[in-house]
């Protein structure tokens, strides 16, 4: 079906800029973080009126479902976190002592933790049912733009301005293999499924990997003619999925990091980039305002709709709806088997 365009499908309208968003794991709920402060959350069964989260001064940068789904955690410019107990109405614990806008926030795999990255050049650790701040990392000189955890939560990666990739201990705080990309900024990153790589993309459109258990150099490939924006791994860790400032979405084989398949059809920058939950499609959004589904190379569907960059964009975890945020001020939902229509889903106004 190369080349079908579906109509506009089920959106969210929201009174302000949106930043970031995200599933909880089990489907249920659907969080967004606006340009104001606010996070307003669906229930993805009714999609009635969302839930407003109130509570940060400055744009929400980044969120996050704990793996349980009863807990939500925001970053944001105001310099803090906030971690929401969304079974209680008025329980958020705020999480001070970033010195910088907060760039990206992550739950651990069993939720007994939250990682935040900051402008301040540290990674934080903190435990999730106190707030308290656990641990400090130091090591960054510059700002760090992504922090990921292992799949088996013993270890964290950050990556960021300086062109290094540094692993913590998440018990102890201690900080372990430091990999070095001597040429570039570390624009993005990511822990493969399995464990065994992780993938950073630079600011010259660059791609390496690195065994995570020995720190020993991987492949390194010129993926792109300009700045990698995301990675990711397929959920089998065969693949990684990058898309770049050039326009174009690639997708690599992780042992020899050859090209399988280009994916050509934006107009302008690639900023994000998602697999389907069962490896098989992957989603891209861009600047041109649409998002795109791909399928072993050939465009399945083009998803008109937004008026701005797509710049954060997410599968369901049943593989059945693509959500994205843009700078137009919208969450879109597009349904990624069949292109039904749905309704228009009216979000919380900023007062």
């Amino acid at each position: 079906m190369e080349g079908v365009e579906f109509g506009e499908l089920p959106f969210l309208k929201e009174e302000d800029l949106v930043s970031s968003c995200a599933y909880s794991a089990d489907g249920k709920l659907f969080a967004v973080g606006l340009e104001g402060g606010n996070i307003n959350v669906y229930d993805t069964k009714t999609w009635t009126e969302p839930r407003a989260l109130l509570g940060h001064e400055g744009d929400v940068t980044a969120i996050a479902f704990s793996p349980s789904g009863q807990q939500l955690v925001s970053g944001s410019c105001d310099y803090t976190l906030s971690l929401w107990n969304l079974q209680e109405e008025s329980n958020c614990l705020i999480l001070e002592g970033h010195l910088s806008d907060v760039t990206d926030v992550a739950f651990s795999p069993t939720g007994e933790q939250v990682a935040s990255a900051s402008y301040d050049e540290t990674v934080r650790l903190w435990d999730s049912h106190t707030g308290n701040n656990i641990f400090v990392l130091y090591g960054h000189t510059g700002r760090v733009y992504s922090v990921a955890y292992s799949p088996d939560g013993l270890n964290i990666v950050s990556g960021g301005l300086d062109g290094e990739i540094r692993i913590f201990n998440t018990r102890s705080g201690q900080m372990g293999l430091v990999l070095k990309n001597e040429t570039s900024d570390v624009c993005c990153i990511a822990y493969s499924p399995d464990s065994h790589w992780i993938v950073a993309g630079d600011d010259h459109g660059e791609l390496q990997l690195w065994d995570s258990g020995t720190g020993t150099s991987g492949k390194q490939w010129q993926g792109h003619d300009d700045c990698v924006s995301e990675v990711e791994f397929s959920p089998d860790s065969k693949w990684i999925a990058s898309s770049s400032l050039d326009s174009t979405v690639k997708l690599w084989d992780v042992h020899t990091g050859t090209l399988v398949s280009i994916f050509v059809g934006h107009s302008t920058i690639v900023d994000c980039v998602a697999f389907s939950p069962n490896g098989l499609q992957l989603a891209s959004g861009s600047i041109d305002g649409t998002v795109r589904l791909w399928d072993s190379g050939a465009l399945e569907f083009t998803f008109k709709g937004h008026t701005d960059n797509i710049n954060t964009m997410i599968f369901s975890l049943n593989g059945q709806w693509i959500a994205s945020g843009s700078w137009d001020n919208t969450v879109r939902l597009w349904c990624a088997r069949s292109g039904a229509s749905g309704r228009v889903l009216l979000g919380h106004r900023k007062s």
